[in-house]
């Protein structure tokens, strides 16, 4: 499954190729250089984790959950009036700009 989002879809193309590649090192002969080799890798693999643990935050902190008072919409759902006036709803701030910009139109 590809990942929608152009970050996501780096992140995960970069995991495939560190996975190879540490596929790789595990098949190098010599001792000393399998090492450096694993141990470079390591070191990368520190920064994808770093990656993903940021889109995570993104992931987590954008998200929309269902509140679970909401109610499921679906085709037998009545649709709300659209010809009728519309007028903002009071808030609490009585020095908010909505009435103001409301009025200008």
């Amino acid at each position: 499954v590809r990942p929608l989002d152009a970050d996501t879809y780096r992140l995960a193309t970069t995991m495939l190729a560190h996975r190879l590649a540490v596929a790789k090192s595990e098949r190098i002969l010599s001792l000393r250089e399998r090492s450096e080799a694993l141990g470079l890798l390591e070191r990368k693999k520190g920064v994808l984790v770093e990656k993903f643990k940021s889109l995570e935050r993104h992931w987590k902190m954008w998200s929309w959950p269902v509140a679970e008072t909401r109610i499921e919409v679906d085709e037998k759902t009545p649709n709300p009036p659209v010809d009728g006036k519309y007028s903002p709803a009071a808030t609490r701030e009585e020095s908010s700009s909505v009435p103001r910009i409301w009025d200008a139109f």
